[in-house]
This record gives structure tokens, sequence and C-alpha cells, in this order.
């Protein structure tokens, strides 16, 4: 079987533009890939992409001031998780997709929660990668005021 390669597409919505990328049968079920802060989705390889398309419809795409996606002036107009969260629902509009399975790393995860909450009737699923709800255990121990007992794995939901 001769695999198609992926189609670059740019995706237009509101005044932004987002660089995308999908794999696959537009047949198959949906999932979209969202990479972490300042992160490409050309960080989602190839030959993983590739993997996955054998059971979906795999899109990646570039955020918003990042790659080859529409670079903002944020001072002028500042944005915030929410709005890179719209992003998601955005690009599966441009595509037609009423629902998708969302795969995100990092703040990907983070947006992707976001999305479940926000629009939750567009999902099929949501995976998450090195992600996480509550950064606040992270923060506190990167700035020295958590407690050093508190390092320890078992100890941090019960002990903070």
């Amino acid at each position: 079987m001769i695999k198609a390669p992926p189609v670059e597409q740019i995706i237009q919505a509101e005044s932004l533009n987002f660089w995308t990328e999908n794999f696959g049968n537009q047949k198959n079920p949906a999932l979209i890939l969202i990479m972490g802060v300042a992160g490409q989705g050309i960080m989602w390889s190839d030959s993983f992409c590739n993997q996955l398309s054998k059971n979906f419809f795999v899109i990646r795409y570039d955020h918003r001031d990042v790659g080859q996606s529409s670079h903002i002036n944020y001072m002028a107009k500042p944005y915030g998780l929410r709005d890179l969260s719209d992003d998601v629902i955005r690009i599966l509009d441009a595509y037609n997709i009423q629902k998708a399975h969302l795969v995100g790393t990092s703040m990907g995860g983070y947006l992707a929660q976001l999305c479940m909450q926000r629009a939750p009737e567009r999902l099929l699923s949501v995976t998450l990668i090195m992600s996480t709800i509550d950064f606040s255990p992270i923060s506190k121990a990167m700035i020295g005021t958590l407690a050093a007992k508190c390092l320890f794995y078992d100890k941090i939901s019960q002990a903070c």
C-alpha cells in the first residue's frame, strides 16, 4: 500500500493563520496533536504521525506566535491559554470536523483540558502527556517555598 504524503494547509480563522499538516484518511476519526509552549507542530515526528495515521486522520499545527502560524504583537493584542484552546476548536472548524481525539503534551495537555471544559461536545477523548492541572507544587519547589519533605513524590499530595 502506498502511503500518501502529509498535506500542509494554512487555516484562516478570524484574523489568524495557522500552519497545519494532516496525515491519513479524512474518513478516519480525527486526532489533533497539541504541542507544548513554543513547540512547533513538527516536533510531533513524521514517523509518529504516520503510525497514528493508520487509524486516525492526524492533524499537527503551530500555535500562534510559533513557527509558520501568525505572529502577533502581544503588547497590542494580548492573549491567554483560553484563546489558545479556542484555536484548537478553530482548526477543527476549518477542517469541518465535529468531534476529535485530542493529544496534548505539556502546555498542550493543559489546552486539551481547557477544550474539554469549554467544548466537551467536540471531543471523543483527551490524552495528556507530561501535563498537569496544578503547577503550584512545582512552582513552589522551584522558588524554594515548598518544604523539603514535600519533594518526595509519595508525600506531595498529603503534606503539601
